[in-house]
């Protein structure tokens, strides 16, 4: 009985005072959201900028082919381009404002998505926003998503010492 409570007294004090597994990756995870509200400031709705979702750009999803573009220009200024590759997309809307006045502007507003590995192995997705205008241009932050990779590598796998002693005229028993 003493044995049984001891042995449950060590599995508790052990379970409470053992560091939670995913304390690291928060910490990675906390950096990458520093990083990124640093460079393009706290999340903002792209709604509020009069651009639309990134998704209703492009026709309906087509598996057979992944890469797309579409463009139109009218030649007076306004166009839109977008296109979508492996997953990854970007499109630009373009309109000249105030024709034919004094205060004539060409504005552009889209929003485009970023993958990549930083150096602590945490793959991240940002999804920036952009406006540029009279008052200049002015990235923002959609959206950022993370994956933790716990893949190993593997290891190379090298010839066995059989093989090589077939190789060289040996056998690999002696």
């Amino acid at each position: 009985m003493k044995l049984g409570f001891i042995i449950l007294t060590y599995i508790s004090v052990s379970l409470t005072h053992a560091r939670p597994q995913h304390s690291v990756s928060q910490e990675r995870l906390a950096r990458v959201s520093k990083e990124a509200f640093t460079h393009f400031g706290p999340f903002k709705d792209y709604k509020s900028f009069g651009i639309p979702s990134i998704k209703g750009f492009f026709d309906e999803p087509d598996n057979k082919h992944p890469h797309k573009f579409n463009s139109t220009n009218d030649g007076s200024g306004n166009y839109y381009f977008g296109f979508s590759s492996f997953g990854l997309k970007r499109y630009e809307i373009g309109e000249l404002k105030n024709v034919g006045t004094d205060d004539e502007i060409q504005t552009v507003r889209g929003q485009y998505q970023e993958r990549y590995v930083n150096e602590d192995g945490v793959h991240v997705v940002r999804t920036i926003g952009y406006v540029a205008d009279e008052n200049g241009y002015r990235p923002f932050l959609i959206s950022i998503s993370f994956v933790l990779s716990t893949a190993v590598p593997d290891s190379k796998k090298g010839i066995s010492s059989a093989a090589l002693g077939s190789l060289i005229g040996g056998n690999a028993l002696g």
